[in-house]
């Protein structure tokens, strides 16, 4: 005969109940800190004169709720800057992640708030609170925003200014460290010297070490005389026999990592040729990696 088992009662344990019990909460409380945990603030900033700042409540073991702040100023190159701090024992109950100074757009300044155990490189990240662009009027928050990825979205369009090119030197502009540009428009300025030949303008990019692309301008520059030629997505090949200005297409949508560059190269260039300040718009994000 099978043996027989004893009687076994199965016992049910109830589910753990929320910090705020018999109220609606809009999300599990899955950030229960102890001594061991602190938060780990990460910005990539662009802008200068931001300050980030990062409000949160807890509840505390003895069911007290708790408010509290921290402000952090990042450095402006668009290198990661990092902040580790403690909050205390209990449950987060929110985080709200604003820039309290300064009115960085989106594109600018982008954070991120992780969880961890430990600090420094030895730290272990133990979840992602909050994480995205922050702007002079938009906050992100926890519970709410979703985790937003640096290059999602729209960027910051800007206008870059160029470096000034010594006589009978060539254009050239590099995309930054910890930028990801689209190159929307460039304008060059050439005055010719009385040398013989015209100066006709080619605009090319490289990633840093190979060419990508090659485009004429179309624009014949004679002996002492100037001309502006600007390249943008959509225009046409253009060159006034009358006026003192081009036009030629930019690739549309072309995206430039860091170090890429862009670049002139001028048939016929002079020693006494001068390209003015160049001028180029921009749509940029912050590569946080």
């Amino acid at each position: 005969m099978p043996e027989l088992l004893e009687h076994v009662t199965e016992e049910h344990l109830p589910a753990l109940q929320a910090p705020l019990e018999g109220r609606l909460v809009p999300t599990p409380y899955n950030f229960n800190f102890t001594g061991e945990d602190a938060l780990r603030l990460t910005v990539h900033n662009s802008q200068t004169g931001v300050v980030v700042a990062v409000h949160w409540r807890m509840q505390t073991p003895d069911q007290r709720l708790v408010a509290n702040r921290f402000a952090f100023t990042p450095a402006t190159d668009r290198s990661p800057s990092v902040a580790e701090f403690t909050i205390g024992d209990g449950y987060l109950l929110n985080v709200t992640l604003l820039a309290s100074s300064g009115s960085p757009k989106r594109g600018q300044t982008y954070v991120r708030l992780q969880v961890i155990r430990g600090r420094g490189a030895a730290a272990v990240v133990l979840g992602a609170v909050v994480q995205g662009y922050v702007t002079g009027n938009q906050d992100r928050a926890w519970p709410g925003s979703a985790l937003e990825g640096s290059l999602e979205g729209d960027g910051v369009v800007r206008v870059i200014v160029g470096t000034d090119p010594a006589a009978g030197t060539e254009f050239v502009e590099t995309v930054p460290t910890g930028a990801r540009w689209q190159l929307l428009t460039v304008r060059l300025h050439l005055v010719t010297s009385a040398a013989a030949g015209s100066r006709r303008t080619t605009l090319f990019v490289n990633s840093g070490t190979t060419i990508v692309w090659y485009l004429d301008s179309n624009v014949d520059v004679p002996p002492s005389s100037a001309r502006n030629v600007t390249w943008a997505e959509g225009l046409p090949f253009s060159a006034s026999t009358v006026d003192t200005f081009g036009t030629a297409p930019l690739p549309a949508g072309y995206i430039l990592a860091a170090a890429a560059q862009i670049k002139s190269t001028t048939l016929n260039l002079d020693a006494g040729d001068n390209y003015n300040v160049p001028a180029l718009s921009v749509r940029e994000w912050l590569e946080a990696q």
